[in-house]
């Protein structure tokens, strides 16, 4: 069997496919790229595409052809879109499910194989690691008992939009629990860190955490240009 995994280059997705590539009987192949799934599709036809952490639109003859899963992270059909674990932190949520879902020309609207829950407690880097190891049971769910996928419901579904800016609304905010929350949901490798400006300084913060009625966290303050 041939399965090709996309996703870009960071920490959680290498430990992801590091466990797959450990699977037996699986020749999994690695694309960071459109350009690398380019390369993988011209040499064999896989049995499963599972795009991970992916945002590169995925030609129409690829979702056509084979047999391509997007893993996405929301209480579906509540939470399409982009952006889902910013979007559901500052909503209040908790606890999500993470989706194998079929892909479709309708974002994240396509039928789902099988979901599992997954927590949206700590860091953007430990939200990352806790979803990429239920990724690990969702997609060998997903092949080792050769799912069939259920159409969703989406007259009821809502659809998020991408975040743009990483900038924090400090005027809005009137509690530490939501500053907290815009803190550490960018706080993870390849994402801008949360920041707001005062006069000619910008003040990147990270690694936050509540400490009673505090927040401590890293502050790095730079000149604006």
């Amino acid at each position: 069997m041939n399965c090709i995994f996309a996703s870009k280059d960071n920490l959680w997705s290498n430990n992801l496919f590091s466990s797959l590539k450990a699977q037996k009987n699986i020749n999994w192949l690695r694309a960071k790229d459109k350009s690398d799934l380019s390369i993988h599709l011209d040499s064999v036809r896989p049995d499963w595409i599972f795009f991970f952490h992916w945002s590169s639109i995925v030609q129409k003859s690829i979702l056509e052809n084979l047999r391509c899963v997007t893993i996405h992270t929301s209480n579906l059909p509540h939470g399409r879109g982009g952006s889902p674990i910013q979007n559901q932190i500052l909503e209040g949520v908790v606890s999500s499910r993470i989706n194998a879902i079929k892909m479709s020309p309708v974002l994240d609207g396509g039928p789902v194989y099988c979901s599992l829950p997954v927590t949206l407690q700590g860091s953007l880097t430990d939200i990352w690691l806790s979803i990429s190891h239920q990724a690990e049971n969702l997609i060998e769910k997903c092949i080792k008992e050769n799912l069939v996928p259920t159409d969703q419901d989406l007259s009821s579904s809502t659809l998020t939009k991408r975040r743009k800016t990483s900038q924090i609304p400090v005027l809005d905010i009137d509690n530490i629990i939501t500053l907290h929350d815009y803190v550490r949901m960018l706080d993870a490798e390849g994402y801008p860190k949360s920041q707001f400006n005062i006069g000619k300084f910008s003040i990147e913060l990270s690694r936050s955490s509540i400490e009673g009625d505090s927040i401590l966290c890293d502050a790095r303050i730079r000149v604006l240009k």
